[in-house]
């Protein structure tokens, strides 16, 4: 059974498509002013590999404590993480000073998947 997205998501999405085919060509359409705010760029190795990031150091349920756009820095809480029977909980911690770009929507987590990604203003060393 699949999730659908909010009204307002879809809407979202459909105006994408829209903006795309006109920058395209494809349609005419006046496109909207840019909406990007930031442009962050990190060219480390590995930098753009989300699935890395932030992983849960156990199988079990994520809690976030920050919120998707939020800056954080290195030691704020992004959430925690307990084990099935509530046996273990593990704080995840940040590492980075960043904005939350990703954050994991649905608690179940297995150990090692990404509860969040944040994109530094500036490498970490």
């Amino acid at each position: 059974m699949g999730i659908s997205p909010s009204p307002e998501g879809r809407a979202a999405c459909a105006e994408g498509c829209l903006n795309v085919m006109a920058h395209l060509g494809l349609i005419e359409r006046e496109r909207p002013p840019c909406a990007v705010e930031e442009t962050i760029e990190d060219a480390r190795p590995q930098s753009g590999h989300m699935q890395i990031c932030n992983p849960a150091p156990i199988t079990g349920f994520f809690e976030a404590r920050v919120e998707l756009g939020q800056m954080v820095g290195v030691g704020d809480a992004l959430g925690g993480v307990s084990s099935i029977f509530g046996d273990e909980t593990y704080q995840m911690l940040s590492e980075q000073t960043g904005r939350v770009i990703v954050l994991r929507e649905y608690p179940r987590v297995n150990a090692g998947e990404s509860i969040g990604v944040i994109a530094e203003r500036e490498a970490t060393p």
